[in-house]
């Protein structure tokens, strides 16, 4: 008797300590991550720009590498010209200059031709692309944008706003939205697009959210981010653009972005996300979404490596070091889910 008494205990205890007990160390961080971001992104606001503003959207040099075929960049060129900017620079390769120098004055209105110029280089590479473009910019300022997106009516004006007024700002990113969704029947959109388009919204409260603690980013998106142009046409920015090295043996061709939000941070500007612009960007609606977001998503953690060991300026700008509790909690969030 008394051993299967023993026994029930023994067997009870077994099954009190099986069962949870509250949440789980991954749990919890994931919890105080996403409350501080979703307070972030409410107390977020439009940063102001100035009514009588100096910086106007002709001092604007865009450029805009491309690889894709050329009659799909026409109708995200006709949202860019609706800013009218100072200039449109495309790059692309010598195989496609000629059809898209074809299809620019089939499409483009002549009286707004004259501001869209195409350029070429031997072998696509975009880094080598941007190079090319930047040491043919004339602008104040240059717009680096990808060839699919759409912008929001007054979206340089909104960017140059904050350059204008905070002198100490070198690059504004905008928030962005997967274009044309909201129009369409929710039976017509793809488990893809569904993916995309909330991955965009976490982005947009993950930047905010960390603008509105301390101004800092992540990273000034390379679908469309604003820069001071002697940032850019700096000999010295350029030269560690074209020869950037992971382990000192990968040359990095793709990860431009990255790289310029960490100048920028290095040398001592700030960044800004001017929450009033708006960008559109097409959404894969197949499976090549996982392709594109495993190459974005390995962009990040090498940047998040290269920033958390190798800039002592990133723990030093403010009293809230928001970005590199960001990419510690990304890093620390890895590691729980591994082992949690």
């Amino acid at each position: 008797m008394g051993g299967s008494t023993r026994l029930v205990d023994d067997s009870t205890r077994h099954v009190d300590k099986d069962q949870p007990t509250g949440l789980s160390s991954t749990e919890c961080w994931h919890l105080v991550r996403r409350t501080l971001r979703l307070y972030g992104y409410w107390r977020m606001n439009p940063l102001p720009v100035p009514d009588n503003p100096r910086m106007r959207p002709d001092c604007v040099s865009v450029l805009i590498p491309t690889i894709g075929a050329p009659a799909d960049l026409i109708p995200p060129l006709y949202t860019m010209l609706d800013n009218n900017p100072k200039e449109i620079i495309f790059v692309t390769t010598a195989a496609l200059i000629r059809e898209m120098r074809a299809v620019l004055q089939k499409f483009i209105p002549k009286e707004q031709l004259h501001k869209i110029h195409a350029l070429d280089i031997p072998l696509p590479n975009k880094r080598n692309q941007l190079m090319r473009g930047i040491q043919a910019a004339a602008g104040e300022v240059i717009v680096l944008a990808d060839d699919d997106v759409y912008w929001s009516k007054n979206l340089l004006q909104q960017v140059l706003g904050v350059l204008e007024l905070e002198p100490e700002v070198g690059g504004v990113t905008t928030q962005e939205e997967a274009h044309g969704l909201d129009a369409r029947s929710p039976e017509t959109i793809t488990f893809w697009e569904a993916l995309e388009a909330r991955r965009l919204s976490m982005r947009n409260i993950d930047i905010a959210a960390s603008s509105w603690l301390d101004g800092s980013q992540t990273v000034l998106t390379g679908r469309t981010a604003a820069y001071r142009a002697c940032i850019l046409k700096d000999p010295h920015y350029l030269s560690a653009f074209t020869n950037e090295y992971f382990l000192w043996r990968y040359r990095m061709h793709c990860g431009d972005d990255q790289f310029t939000t960490r100048w920028l941070l290095n040398h001592g500007w700030k960044t800004r996300m001017q929450t009033g612009a708006m960008i559109y960007c097409e959404a894969l609606n197949d499976s090549r979404h996982v392709k594109q977001t495993l190459r974005w998503a390995r962009n990040g953690k090498i940047s998040s490596l290269k920033r958390f060991f190798g800039s002592k300026r990133m723990w030093k700008r403010s009293v809230i070091p928001c970005l590199p509790l960001m990419i510690f909690s990304s890093i620390v969030t890895q590691v729980l889910d591994i082992h949690g």
